[in-house]
């Protein structure tokens, strides 16, 4: 269903594209179809580690044995998570470069890229640095 809505025509090795989904053709603006696109699979992920912490707990426990202090926290755990799944992407969408910069980066990284995709008016470039983060 995602990708019937938002469908991301990416360009590699940047985190650069053109949305090519049903809500481009009605007029959604990129930036809520990534923001959506991401959200999706955050939540996605959130759901089936919410899942097994679950039945690792039942199966532990018993399904009946938790104590309301237990039960508190697991849900707090799992609002905290579901909130940070919604939120984790705020900051790279807030510092979003121009389209004139994100045209120009791109050319600087790949000079040969035809001009149907850097000139298109919905092309998106989420960043013009390169940050790796290691552990």
């Amino acid at each position: 269903m995602c990708t019937f809505l938002v469908a991301p025509y990416t360009v590699f090795p940047l985190a650069a594209g053109i949305p090519i989904g049903f809500l481009s053709s009605v007029g959604v603006p990129a930036i809520f179809q990534a923001f959506a696109l991401v959200i999706v699979g955050a939540i996605t992920g959130m759901s089936i580690v919410g899942f097994f912490a679950n039945r690792a707990n039942s199966m532990t426990y018993g399904p009946y044995s938790q104590s309301i202090g237990t039960r508190v926290r697991r849900y707090l755990h799992l609002a905290i998570n579901y909130i940070s799944a919604f939120l984790f992407m705020i900051p790279v969408y807030c510092q979003l470069p121009s389209q004139q910069e994100s045209v120009n980066h791109t050319l600087n990284v790949l000079p040969c890229l035809p001009e149907q995709i850097w000139s298109h008016p919905n092309y998106f470039l989420v960043s013009t640095n390169n940050l790796f983060f290691s552990w």
